[in-house]
């Protein structure tokens, strides 16, 4: 049987105990019979034996020795917890304890994290509310030993030595930093340790494709797609479409992308950053291959098929639906928004000026039963996606942004799916402090520290 309650602990000065070891709990523990119990306590990974007491001077309140807190690495503050204990076994876990991982310059002050800041302040809040224990950590503050990391407090973050976590949510925003032989190693002593941790690694969109091409139920969804490797397979994309697009397989947030339109054989060329006057035309598939090999050098492209988009307002829409898995590791829709392109532009990024509306606004053509179906479809489909991505791929999936469209047509077509979704994408159209999908990301990383 597994007793479960949220109490404040309290370190407090050695000398109010008999012996440092001694945890003094509140009188409404009474009922779990703790008095004198020896106990096996985890914070963390640390295990420690100690023993209890029942004190009778308010309801919510732990007390331990600053001795004690220090071995467990608990700030000298009242800290909010939750407790699991297991009679059985005379066993007891505080927390758990929640890490993000992320890349961050520790030398500024104060100390802020690049994109996702806000998001960790939520995630704080959320904790402090629900007894877990939260903190931020970078790739050079982990080791064997110790690990140093940032809990929030006063508005501020604030550097502490702390217990190694339950659970880890990766959030390196690089690519190039999460291949690092630092960020190998790191991962590595997670597997050694059974630290679980989540977002195991960025997918490139020609991995992801492949995968799901193998799949007939959702291949009619994707649009053709090819490396930019040889002249022969990009002349046949080239000239089969009126319209394709040439992205970097590892790419993001819309950023250097081509978009070629064939028109009576006269091949037009744009850039996600060029203006409208920067296009670009050619009069033969083959200098226009040789144009972008030269751009393109040795970085990975792939080559896709273009889709006559579904338009609102004379601007172009795609749809993010954001994918959560929740306490008991199963897949849910916490958001979907529609995004339409900046005026004359291509991408409805927002990082590129693109802007957020909610589904149902830009699908007002449709009756509302219509629109419905489509906004169930793009819902129902991005959870087929992520269950894929979660049975093929190695490691734990907890969150995915997975990016849809319309043609104007209404097929539905898959774009691309983001393992590390933007954390600003819904800032503009939600007042909630606490997201649904802040959330889910610590009651899935629960999941994940309880199994």
């Amino acid at each position: 049987m597994t007793l479960k309650a949220k109490i404040t602990i309290q370190p407090m000065p050695d000398l109010t105990f008999n012996d440092t070891n001694e945890m003094i709990f509140p009188k409404k523990f009474h009922a779990w019979k703790l008095h004198n119990k020896m106990l096996t306590i985890s914070f963390g990974h640390g295990k420690f034996e100690v023993r209890c007491k029942i004190h009778e001077e308010d309801e919510d309140t732990l007390f331990c020795s600053h001795t004690l807190a220090k071995q467990l690495l608990l700030p000298h503050l009242p800290t909010p917890l939750s407790i699991s204990y297991q009679r059985e076994n005379n066993y007891m876990s505080f927390g758990p304890v929640f890490a993000v991982l992320t890349a961050f310059k520790n030398k500024q002050n104060p100390i802020s994290f690049p994109a996702i800041n806000d998001f960790c302040i939520e995630l704080a809040s959320f904790c402090k509310q629900h007894g877990l224990f939260f903190y931020v950590f970078s790739l050079d503050e982990f080791n064997d030993n110790e690990v140093y990391g940032y809990t929030y407090s006063n508005q501020m973050w604030q550097k502490h030595q702390l217990p190694k976590p339950n659970v880890i949510y990766n959030r390196i925003h690089s690519r190039i930093i999460e291949r690092s032989e630092l960020a190998q190693r790191l991962f590595t002593q997670c597997k050694e340790q059974e630290i679980p941790y989540f977002n195991n690694r960025f997918l490139n969109k020609w991995e992801v494709h492949q995968m799901l091409s193998s799949e007939l139920h959702l291949k009619l969804h994707l649009p053709e797609t090819a490396i930019f490797s040889s002249k022969r397979s990009f002349a046949n994309l080239v000239n089969n479409y009126e319209c394709i697009y040439v992205k970097p397989i590892y790419g993001s947030q819309g950023r250097h992308i081509y978009r070629i339109t064939n028109e009576n054989d006269t091949y037009s060329l744009e850039n996600s950053g060029f203006t409208s006057t920067d296009k670009l035309t050619f009069k033969n598939d083959s200098d226009l291959f040789h144009f972008l090999k030269q751009k393109i050098s040795k970085k990975k492209y792939i080559v896709q098929q273009g889709i006559n988009l579904y338009e609102h307002k004379g601007r172009t829409v795609d749809f993010r639906v954001l994918c959560n898995r929740n306490y008991n590791g199963e897949w849910f829709n916490s958001s979907i928004m529609a995004r339409l392109s900046t005026p004359k532009t291509f991408v409805s990024n927002v990082a590129q000026g693109g802007e957020l509306y909610k589904p149902e606004d830009v699908l007002s053509m449709y009756a509302k039963k219509e629109r419905d179906q489509f906004i169930k479809a793009l819902q129902e489909l991005a959870l087929e996606l992520c269950l894929q991505v979660s049975k093929n791929f190695e490691g734990d999936y907890g969150e995915l942004g997975v990016d849809l469209a319309l043609d104007k047509k209404g097929n539905i077509w898959i774009i691309e799916i983001n393992i590390k979704p933007s954390k600003d994408l819904d800032d503009q159209i939600t007042s909630l402090k606490v997201r649904p999908s802040a959330k889910a990301i610590l009651q899935f990383g629960s999941f994940l520290a309880n199994h």
